[in-house]
């Protein structure tokens, strides 16, 4: 980092924080920020992952923000229908009492659970309904400065030297650990439902259609690939950021397990009082030509199925928004978003909130979109819970951070895994309407998966065996 916070300025913020507590009764947040030379980066993770367990990466693109840190020293939860409002209240009381040095925001990070409602597997261990931490420590930049930020919960009785002692110390351990990015292990077999299966769940969906049940709904798989020993997430996480380079990438470690993800979709970003999000729904190869590639596109755009399918996406979400805002810019017609290995139908939407409307009142009427779960949106989730046959946990849904000012990022967890041991479970879907063709819908989600099969490739080894998962077991 090359530069450390004065030990005076630590000081003096925990023992303003430190008096507040004792006139609150309660601990209190407090909060240093200041500039460093050094960028937040992936040698940075792998060290606080090998060390704390509990780490995050976080790479957002347009406007270009990256976010790395470590530890916990308070944690905004909560579960059920009502959990954003309930962190939204956790948040601002932090907020109102803590004590701010430095002209930093205090900031938290996390996610939650797709489902508020389904069952836990125990492989989600730890990344609970709604998690957000207030992390000990953070490296922010956007590409033109750094900063790093500081931040601890003291109470009436805390010790303020030692308090600032134990940060220092911990920033040189952060300075002098050794990098621990290792070579990826060998692949073993990978763990799937058989094809025929999956498809058969989405003639199940087109039934549920042609009976007026819904009009849309969203189906995913799991692939669970198996190696050979502990995957290491932060060379995993390299490679995703090199191969996906217009996507945002993210990583919350809980443990030892990490999510992550290279995601094209953001649900909403908020920024002085202004939010941006698109729709981002629909999708095609990309080809190697450019000719074939822009004929790839335009097809696309002139595909009636898929134009139909976009609009439903863009229509509930200004139906959602259009309560928490007093202007929204659309534009008439989608622009192609362009991906490595794919290609998307995107409409952009930016939009002026009313006063008193905060980021997480945005997740909560947005979450689940129609382009992760489906339409009518109750009747798509009972029947991805009746029918999907798995538990997404974090996958597809909100990944974010929020700061003291209010302003604010989440995406929707996409193209993402989750890495425990030496197992990694990947995760791909499509969405089903009428006219949709189960061979096609499998072979997108193939193609979604790929983004991650290659980032876990092996030397020369590109073929993994598959052994089919139990269809009673999904």
């Amino acid at each position: 980092m090359n530069a450390k916070p004065p030990r005076h300025a630590l000081a003096e913020a925990f023992a303003e924080a430190v008096a507040r507590a004792r006139r609150k009764g309660t601990a209190v947040l407090a909060s240093v920020g200041m500039p460093v030379a050094m960028p937040p980066s992936l040698d940075y993770f792998a060290r606080w992952y090998d060390t704390c367990g509990d780490a995050f990466y976080w790479k957002a693109r347009e406007p270009s923000l990256t976010l790395c840190g470590h530890g916990r020293v308070a944690t905004l939860a909560a579960s059920g229908n009502g959990r954003f409002a309930t962190l939204a209240a956790r948040w601002k009381t932090l907020i109102d009492d803590a004590v701010v040095q430095g002209g930093h925001a205090p900031l938290a990070i996390g996610g939650c659970r797709f489902d508020s409602e389904g069952a836990h597997a125990k492989h989600w261990r730890g990344f609970d309904g709604a998690d957000l931490a207030v992390p000990a420590l953070v490296l922010a930049s956007d590409g033109q400065t750094h900063r790093l930020i500081v931040q601890r919960m003291l109470d009436a009785s805390a010790d303020v030297d030692a308090e600032a002692e134990a940060c220092l110390a911990w920033l040189e351990v952060s300075e002098t650990a050794p990098s621990t990015m290792h070579p990826l292990p060998e692949p073993l077999h990978s763990i799937e439902l058989p094809s025929a299966d999956w498809r058969c769940k989405v003639e199940q969906a087109l039934d549920a259609i042609d009976d007026d049940r819904f009009l849309k709904v969203v189906l995913a798989r799991e692939a669970c690939q198996r190696h050979a020993g502990r995957l290491p997430v932060a060379t995993l996480l390299r490679r995703l950021d090199e191969q996906a380079s217009n996507a945002h990438v993210f990583a919350f470690a809980r443990g030892d397990a990490c999510f992550l993800g290279a995601t094209p979709e953001r649900l909403v970003r908020v920024e002085g009082g202004h939010l941006k999000t698109h729709a981002l729904a629909d999708s095609i190869r990309r080809d190697d030509v450019e000719a074939a590639d822009l004929a790839l596109a335009r097809a696309l755009i002139d595909s009636t199925k898929d134009r139909h399918e976009h609009e439903l996406v863009v229509r509930a979400i200004v139906d959602a928004l259009a309560p928490h805002t007093v202007a929204l810019n659309v534009p008439a017609t989608p622009e192609v978003k362009r991906l490595p290995r794919i290609q998307h139908l995107c409409t952009p939407i930016r939009g002026e909130l009313r006063d008193g409307t905060g980021i997480f009142d945005l997740v909560a009427a947005l979450h689940p979109t129609p382009a992760v779960a489906g339409l009518p949106r109750d009747d798509a989730m009972r029947h991805i819970r009746a029918h999907e046959g798995f538990d997404r946990g974090w996958y597809a849904a909100p990944v974010g951070w929020v700061d003291g000012r209010g302003d604010g990022d989440f995406l929707v967890a996409l193209r993402s895994a989750l890495v425990r041991d030496g197992d990694c479970r990947m995760y791909a879907g499509c969405g089903i309407v009428r006219g949709s063709d189960p061979v096609a819908e499998y072979t997108e989600t193939c193609l979604k998966l790929t983004q991650m099969r290659d980032a876990l490739a092996h030397g020369a080894i590109r073929h993994v065996p598959t052994l089919h998962a139990d269809p009673a077991m999904s």
